[in-house]
C-alpha cells in the first residue's frame, strides 16, 4: 500500500491536469500574477497596482518574492504554469507523508500512510483550490515546516534565511517572533534579522535603488489596500467574535479590538500555562500554532487554511495506541465538515459560501483547542512528542 499511497495521488493529478487542459479550465490564476509580475520587473513595467487576470489578481508581495518566479518567464505560459502545477503536486505528495514521519514516534496509533490519507482527506479541497489557482501557500508551508526542522538541530542560520524570506512573501509570519523571543534563541533571532535585510535589500541590485523604492513604497500600500476590509473577513477573530459582543458595544471598530484583545489575553494565559508547566516537552511545536494563527488573524483566502495542517499531523500523531481520546475525535470531526465541504462542487454554492463564511474560522479555533489540550497533555505526563533523527 506505500507505493500505491504515493501513486495515486500522482495518477490523481495529472489526470486533473489533463482535464483542466480539456475543459479550457487550466489557467492558474494565481501563478499568472505571480508570472506576469515578474515578465513586467524584468522589462520595467509596473507591478503593483495592476490587475494580472481575475479581479483580485493584483501582485501583493515584496519584490524579493518574485525572484523565484523570474526563471519561469522564459518559459511561454503553459509550459510555465504545467511546471508550476507538477512541482506543487510533487510538494504535496512528497512532504505531507514526510512531516508525518517527522512526527511519529514508536507508540503512535496511526501509520504514516493513514495519516497521510487523512490529510489528504481533511485538506482535500484546499489541495485542490491551491493546485487549480497556482498558489503559493503550500510551497510557504513546505518552508516554514523545513524551518522548523532546522531548529531541532540547532541549525540557526538556515532556520533563520528561511523564516526571513516566509516573511518577505507574507509579512503575517513576523508573529513568529515573540515565539522566538520567548524561547530565547537568539541565534535564530539574529539570522533571521540579517536575512532579512540581505533579502529585502536584493532586489536593488537587479533594478536600482531609484526604482526600488518607488516598487516598495507602491508595495506598502498595496498590502494596507488589501487588509482595509480585514474587519469584514467573516474567519478572522474580528468576524467571529465581534458578532458575539455586538449587542454592548455599538462601535464596530472597538468590538474589533475587544474582540481580538480577548482571544489574546486567552492565548496568553494558556502559553503562559504551558511554559509554568514544561518539562522535556519540545516546545518548538508551538510553532504550529503561530503558522495557523495566520489564517485567522489576516484577511486571506480560505486556501491559507493550510497553514493549520502542522496542527492536524501533530494531533493525529501525538495519540498513542492505549488512549481513549473518543472527544479528541470528535473535535476533529466537528472541525473537518468545514474543511471537508468547503467546496461547491460537493454540496453546492449555497452551502459551500457559508463554509466559506465563518465555518472555516471556527474549526481552525477547535484544532487550536485540541492542539493545547495534547501540548498540556503532554507536558503533565512528562512526554516528549518530538524525535527526530538528524
Amino acid at each position: 500500500m506505500g507505493k500505491w499511497s504515493n501513486r495515486i495521488p500522482w495518477l490523481i493529478g495529472v489526470v486533473y491536469w489533463m482535464l483542466m487542459i480539456i475543459n479550457g479550465r487550466f489557467h492558474l490564476w494565481d501563478f499568472h500574477v505571480y508570472y506576469g509580475a515578474a515578465a513586467d520587473w524584468l522589462s520595467g513595467g509596473a507591478v503593483y497596482g495592476k490587475s494580472y487576470g481575475l479581479s483580485s489578481g493584483f501582485y501583493k508581495y515584496s519584490l524579493t518574492a518574485l525572484i523565484p518566479f523570474v526563471p519561469f518567464t522564459f518559459l511561454p505560459y503553459f509550459w510555465a504554469s504545467s511546471l508550476y502545477y507538477f512541482g506543487l503536486l510533487f510538494l504535496m505528495v512528497k512532504f505531507i507523508r514526510k512531516w508525518a514521519k517527522w512526527l511519529k514516534n514508536s507508540n503512535s496509533h496511526w501509520s504514516v500512510t493513514a495519516v497521510f490519507w487523512m490529510v489528504l482527506i481533511y485538506f482535500g479541497d484546499h489541495l485542490e483550490r491551491e493546485l487549480f489557482l497556482g498558489n503559493i501557500n503550500f510551497l510557504l508551508l513546505s518552508l516554514l515546516m523545513w524551518f522548523w526542522y532546522q531548529i531541532q538541530f540547532a541549525k540557526w542560520k538556515w532556520a533563520g534565511w528561511i523564516l526571513a524570506f516566509v516573511c518577505l512573501v507574507k509579512p503575517h509570519f513576523i508573529i513568529a517572533l515573540p515565539l522566538i523571543v520567548l524561547l530565547k534563541q537568539w541565534d535564530l533571532f539574529k539570522h533571521y534579522c540579517i536575512a532579512l535585510c540581505s533579502l529585502f535589500l536584493l532586489p536593488a541590485i537587479l533594478c536600482g535603488p531609484f526604482d526600488f523604492f518607488e516598487l516598495n513604497q507602491a508595495w506598502l500600500k498595496t498590502m494596507a489596500d488589501h487588509n482595509a476590509a480585514l474587519c469584514e473577513s467573516p474567519n478572522t477573530l474580528y468576524g467571529i467574535f465581534y458578532p458575539l459582543i455586538h449587542q454592548w458595544i455599538s462601535e464596530p471598530k472597538m468590538g474589533y479590538v475587544i474582540s481580538v484583545l480577548l482571544f489574546v489575553g486567552i492565548l496568553v494565559l494558556l502559553l503562559w500555562n504551558v511554559w509554568r508547566k514544561r518539562s522535556n516537552a519540545n516546545l518548538s511545536i508551538l510553532f504550529f500554532l503561530v503558522f495557523a494563527l495566520v489564517p485567522s488573524l489576516t484577511h486571506t483566502d480560505t486556501e491559507h487554511f493550510l497553514f493549520s495542517m502542522p496542527l492536524f499531523l501533530f494531533i493525529l500523531l501525538s495519540i498513542e495506541k492505549s488512549e481513549k481520546v473518543g472527544v479528541i475525535y470528535l473535535a476533529l470531526f466537528l472541525a473537518m465538515i468545514p474543511f471537508l465541504f468547503n467546496s461547491p462542487d460537493l454540496i453546492g454554492k449555497k452551502w459551500s459560501l457559508r463554509m466559506d463564511e465563518g465555518g472555516l474560522g471556527w474549526a481552525n479555533l477547535i484544532l487550536i483547542a485540541v492542539f493545547f489540550i495534547r501540548v498540556l497533555q503532554g507536558i503533565l505526563k512528562n512526554k516528549t512528542y518530538i524525535r527526530l533523527d538528524s
